[in-house]
């Protein structure tokens, strides 16, 4: 129903009494904490009523006047509100006025996630009520779109308030009906607890992203600069390799070059023609042109992502969305920017930076450091790690970008083996959690030290150690041993010795490793120790391990947020980000002893694992990393 001035005042009335409403607000565009405005508001209750309230459609007669926005804003405080991607509503909701800190938040989204069959589920709600509810449900999304193409209209506050009602409350009334489904759905498939945990990280994660986090501008600029000077020397490399110019973004002519240098690719696209991806082009690092190649995307990629997008914002507040629902193993994801695609480990070709590794360590160090990132690497001069950063004009670093505010600190928490802990919780090695519970205790030391023969004074043990942690979470994702050969460097043969000497280093893992993929094969249901449901097809079983442990890291930290969001909900300290196993904080100076309290949340957890930390003064910007004691 379109709210209007003759039957505002009673509708309003009416909704004063409820205590549950479904939200969906109707934008100019994406950036409702910038310079976009809502345009309507659309108000759903549990008696399958649906309302829209017009305020700035442009030109519309039938808009409300702001006074209805502020009584409506007052009638939802300390309500529960359902939506489908709440967090985008409550934004818009919050540049108006409006304080949700008494509100309990649903989102629809979180429970696709956990109902879904699918990896990668559509989240779109036309998709989601296609695949929930019915096809016919979904086609009115469908009509409104072929409209706007129609009338060549780009925003929804452009439509007319009569039109966009009809659509907006359908919208309502879909995710009521599947927050009614999969309600039930969650009940029946034993999902309640991981789905009340998802649901009471919304707010945290909500407050994280208004509040944002600050960059540096004229820094970011810089950084683009360099990069295109950079790009531009390699792009020169590139074509003196290749013997002449062509086009280095175009894979036909990329695949015309590889077949004049004699070059073939080991893997093949879905259409079956030579596969040049960075994954690829690793493996064939031996080729000068496929290093080139390699820091040539890593540079452009650097500054098409993540520094130019942040730039043509021009905003010095950067508000990351982080997502509840977005990953499979249950882990927090993000977006705009990208923050958990930073990496924490130097992946720097800089001289000044690896001074004590030998050549023929760099070329493994390197190959470590690419497989490590999902087939990335970082070139010459560009820093991404938490290593000690050196600020110098040549070195270009992402975490640089970020600034503290004025008068505040960054600091870093950081939770230390903990995707090792959880694993070594699973496979039930008491003793060796035990011994990192206490501290002081280094796994990735103990592994290198048993399987390489590794000698700790030796120079070079930072290095082997390096590779040791890598090996060790292959094995522990289920990597087979033609990628292990790859990482390690050796053959088949040796990478299937190096496993068998892993196991017999730790037979549970082997015998754990063995019972659920078991389970896969044979169908059962599989659970996390927080009630996440895995759904896996008996070609995927070996993932398991992966899910479990990632997953269970994941939960765990989510729980710390929730306390830590309590702690802090009346102080000036703030939770800036979350990065995997790692907390941003901005904290005064006179704030800095909350840092013993929030250390001691994140030390403990439901499943009794004590956890060690990591913290780190990063001051006025994240690269920059000091000790820090309590």
């Amino acid at each position: 129903m379109l709210v209007d001035l003759e039957n505002a005042d009673l509708i309003l009335r009416n909704l004063s009494s409820q205590s549950v409403f479904i939200v969906d607000i109707e934008t100019s565009g994406l950036d409702v904490l910038g310079t976009d405005f809502i345009c309507g508001i659309g108000i759903g209750t549990a008696k399958r009523n649906a309302y829209y309230f017009p305020f700035r459609h442009t030109g519309d007669s039938k808009n409300l006047g702001i006074e209805y926005l502020r009584k409506l804003l007052e009638i939802l405080r300390g309500k529960t509100l359902i939506g489908h991607n709440i967090k985008f509503d409550i934004k818009g909701l919050y540049k108006e006025g409006f304080i949700y800190k008494d509100n309990f938040l649903i989102d629809t989204m979180i429970m696709v996630r956990l109902c879904s069959y699918f990896r990668n589920p559509k989240f779109g709600l036309d998709k989601v009520t296609e695949n929930f509810l019915s096809s016919e449900r979904a086609f009115y999304k469908m009509e409104f779109k072929k409209y706007l193409q129609k009338n060549k209209i780009k925003r929804v506050c452009d439509v007319s308030s009569d039109i966009v009602e009809k659509y907006c409350c359908n919208d309502i009334l879909c995710v009521y009906d599947l927050y009614l489904k999969l309600g039930l759905l969650i009940k029946k498939t034993k999902q309640e607890k991981i789905w009340c945990l998802d649901s009471n990280t919304t707010k945290v994660l909500l407050n994280m992203e208004i509040e944002g986090i600050r960059v540096d501008l004229d820094y970011c600029k810089k950084c683009i600069d360099l990069l295109k000077e950079k790009s531009k020397i390699i792009e020169s490399e590139i074509y003196n390799l290749a013997g002449e110019k062509f086009n280095i973004d175009s894979h036909l002519q990329l695949s015309k070059i590889f077949t004049k240098l004699q070059i073939k690719s080991p893997a093949l696209t879905k259409k079956k023609s030579d596969s040049w991806s960075q994954a690829v082009l690793v493996q064939l690092d031996r080729y000068p042109i496929c290093k080139k190649l390699i820091e040539y995307r890593t540079v452009n990629m650097l500054r098409r992502t993540f520094f130019e997008p942040i730039y043509e914002k021009n905003d010095e507040i950067v508000h990351p969305s982080f997502k509840n629902w977005g990953t499979i193993t249950g882990r927090l994801s993000c977006a705009e920017p990208n923050l958990q695609n930073i990496p924490k480990f130097i992946k720097s070709m800089d001289a000044n930076m690896i001074q004590e590794v030998s050549d023929s360590d760099l070329e493994k160090i390197k190959r470590i450091a690419k497989s490590g990132s999902g087939g990335r690497t970082m070139a010459s001069g560009v820093f991404t790690g938490d290593e000690a950063y050196i600020d110098k004009d040549s070195l270009i670093s992402a975490r640089r970008l970020f600034i503290s505010r004025l008068e505040r600190s960054l600091f870093s928490v950081d939770v230390s083996q903990m995707e090792i802990s959880v694993f070594l919780y699973y496979i039930g090695e008491a003793e060796l959690l035990e011994r990192i519970s206490r501290g002081g205790f280094d796994f990735h030391k103990f592994v290198a030290i048993d399987a390489f023969g590794a000698n700790e004074a030796d120079s070079n043990f930072k290095f082997i150690r390096e590779i040791a942690k890598s090996i060790t979470f292959g094995i522990i994702y289920g990597m087979g041993l033609e990628t292990l050969a790859i990482q390690i460097g050796k053959s088949k043969e040796e990478a299937r010795e190096f496993r068998e000497k892993y196991f017999n280093l730790m037979p549970k893992a082997k015998i754990f490793m063995e019972k659920t993929i078991k389970k896969v094969k044979n169908r059962e249901t599989i659970y996390n120790d927080y009630g996440r449901r895995y759904i896996l097809p008996e070609e995927d079983a070996y993932k398991l391990i992966n899910y479990l442990t990632q997953g269970t890291a994941g939960e765990i930290i989510k729980e710390n947020m929730i306390e830590i969001d309590k702690f802090l909900i009346d102080k000036k300290t703030r939770m800036l980000l979350q990065i995997h196993d790692e907390l941003i904080f901005e904290v005064p100076e006179d704030e800095e002893h909350l840092l013993k309290k929030i250390a001691k949340i994140m030390q403990k957890n439901s499943l009794g694992i004590h956890m060690n930390l990591d913290i780190k003064k990063c001051g006025s910007n994240w690269a920059g990393k000091e000790d820090y004691v309590l």
